[in-house]
């Protein structure tokens, strides 16, 4: 293998570590306190990605169950930056599963917040929280944060103990960030490949008009 090849294979080889270096997330980070049936979650991370992206995260709901594992939502009522979600969260131990049924009013600040809060109080007396946006002009990053007030009542899900409420409220800020982040590449390949496409595209050349012969009288003149 020739030199120049071998140069040019670690170099697109770097070109590629360094992309993905400087497209890693900041790690998810939160707290979680619990006292008596009382729990109170605040989490964050760091998305490298457009602010729309991560706002199409965040309000699909329609489709939450694709990328956050037993969970389940349906828009039932809709009014400009105000919905009714029905939302459904399953966990337990082995073959004992239950679920965890919640009503949230939601309130949509585009691209700044989103807010809920549980009316039906099925499995808890309450159940209030809030999602916010700030983007980070030197990190180049999108910091997301979460916030959850939740308070147990008789109804409430064995399960539902502390460690695996904590712990599933964690994997659902790493999983809203895998989602973020695999959107945002899909996105970026989407453009390069329109952008490649339109770089690539011949353009349609404009032909000369050909010289109609015409037989007119001069010409029989001189054949005769």
């Amino acid at each position: 293998m020739s030199f120049q090849r071998v140069f040019w294979i670690v170099l697109v080889c770097l070109f590629f570590l360094n992309t993905g270096m400087a497209r890693a997330n900041t790690p998810v980070f939160f707290t979680f306190n619990s006292d008596n049936g009382c729990y109170n979650f605040e989490g964050s991370f760091g998305a490298k990605a457009d602010m729309d992206v991560v706002w199409s995260v965040l309000t699909d709901y329609k489709h939450v169950s694709n990328f956050i594992s037993n969970m389940n939502s349906h828009v039932k009522k809709e009014s400009g930056n105000d919905l009714l979600v029905e939302q459904e969260a399953g966990g337990g131990f082995l073959i004992i599963q239950e679920h965890v049924k919640a009503l949230l009013e939601v309130h949509e600040d585009p691209f700044q917040s989103v807010s809920f809060n549980d009316v039906s109080h099925r499995d808890f007396k309450l159940y209030s929280g809030v999602w916010h946006l700030l983007p980070d002009a030197l990190t180049g990053e999108v910091k997301v944060t979460y916030e959850l007030l939740a308070a147990r009542n008789k109804k409430t899900p064995g399960f539902l103990t502390a460690d695996l409420f904590g712990g599933s409220l964690g994997d659902l800020l790493d999983q809203t960030q895998r989602e973020i982040s695999k959107r945002q590449l899909r996105k970026e390949k989407k453009a390069q490949e329109t952008a490649h496409k339109s770089a690539t595209a011949a353009p349609t050349p404009i032909g000369s008009p050909v010289p109609t012969a015409v037989k007119g009288p001069a010409l029989v003149s001189a054949i005769k």
